[in-house]
């Protein structure tokens, strides 16, 4: 019978977003950039649509 197997010392699960957007500075600038869509036209605005894209490289969980 084989041994348990046992968590590897320093390794944890990847997370689906970037540790980085907790950074104070990249909130501020998310937040500017979130701030200045609101007066961006909706009337302007140009959906593509990405049905046929590929998710397979994407994390589903």
């Amino acid at each position: 019978m084989a041994p348990p197997c046992r968590p590897a010392a320093g390794r944890s699960k990847k997370t689906a977003h970037a540790a980085e957007q907790q950074r104070p500075d990249v909130l501020r600038r998310r937040r500017a950039w979130f701030d200045g869509q609101l007066d961006v036209d909706p009337e302007r605005l140009i959906f593509i649509d990405e049905t046929p894209a590929s998710t397979k490289m994407a994390r589903l969980r």
